[in-house]
């Protein structure tokens, strides 16, 4: 894609991600057709967007998504810092976007992992981290119907991404086998999605080594980021006045409200740029 049509690509998204709008599409003309051209294009949108950055995000972790979307291998996101939230908290989300949680293994990391040509080995890559949390990521895509959308123009949406809210988490995490805990989402109080993580690639640690021996673009992995590593259940879709707990086992439980006033929210955590998520 030429500069012009990528910027003007990354303006269309950063308009309605601030008006909280959905879109059909973007149009042909600057529509991605190849993972870089989508790369570029959210590249550009978080220089727009000038907020500071949290972390990443891996998604299509999932190797039956991968086929069915055409990929053969996942995709990154930048995490903005101010849609990091500590569990429990309580988020006034957009009415006019359909709202989608995602239950996920996510890592801060005590020392940055800087790109080099070597291929980090898992080892390598344990040992950066400093723990472990559960999470529940909400995903905000801003195209109508956007799970049928091709996957290029959700990658230069920043990857639909949205809060992530993370429980405390465990640093004497290395004894445990990440692949084997099992997670469980309940919605009021009802189990409605489980899961395990073994359900992205070989085990969440696996993903973070992935990421690691991909994440080329700025500003690569840095001391104190949260990394999110893809949903290990199906995807659920919330709506206001639901209370979500996501439950990982030895992890411990992260828990989500959706607020039905923006009066109503609160969170122990920094509020996010603009009040975009209602906190207060």
């Amino acid at each position: 894609m030429l500069p012009e049509a990528i910027d003007r690509a990354a303006k269309i998204l950063r308009t309605v991600r601030l008006r909280q709008e959905l879109i059909d599409d973007l149009p042909e003309e600057y529509r991605p057709k190849t993972i870089e051209d989508a790369y570029a294009i959210q590249d550009r949108l978080l220089e727009l967007l000038g907020e500071d950055i949290g972390g990443w995000l891996v998604g299509c972790t999932n190797t039956e998504i991968q086929k069915q979307l055409g990929l053969h291998e996942p995709y990154t996101a930048r995490i903005l810092a101010s849609s990091l939230f500590k569990s429990p908290a309580k988020l006034c989300l957009p009415t006019t976007l359909p709202v989608v949680l995602e239950m996920e293994f996510a890592f801060t990391l005590s020392k940055d992992i800087p790109h080099r040509a070597t291929p980090y080995s898992e080892d390598e890559v344990a040992r950066a981290i400093r723990s472990v949390h559960p999470a529940i990521e909400v995903v905000l895509g801003h195209f109508h119907d956007w799970p049928s959308k091709d996957i290029y123009s959700l990658i230069a949406d920043n990857g639909t991404d949205g809060p992530l809210i993370f429980g405390e988490g465990v640093t004497d995490w290395e004894s445990l086998d990440l692949g084997e805990i099992s997670v469980t989402l309940s919605i009021n109080g009802k189990i409605v999605r489980e899961g395990t993580g073994s359900k992205v690639l070989a085990g969440p640690l696996s993903v973070m080594t992935w990421l690691a021996n991909h994440a080329e673009r700025d500003p690569g992995l840095c001391a104190g980021f949260i990394i999110n590593t893809g949903s290990c259940t199906s995807m659920y879709s919330a709506k206001c006045g639901d209370v979500a707990a996501a439950n990982f086992g030895p992890l411990g439980t992260v828990v989500l409200e959706i607020a039905t006033r923006k009066n109503d929210a609160h969170s122990q955590s920094a509020p996010p740029a603009a009040g975009e998520f209602g906190v207060s």
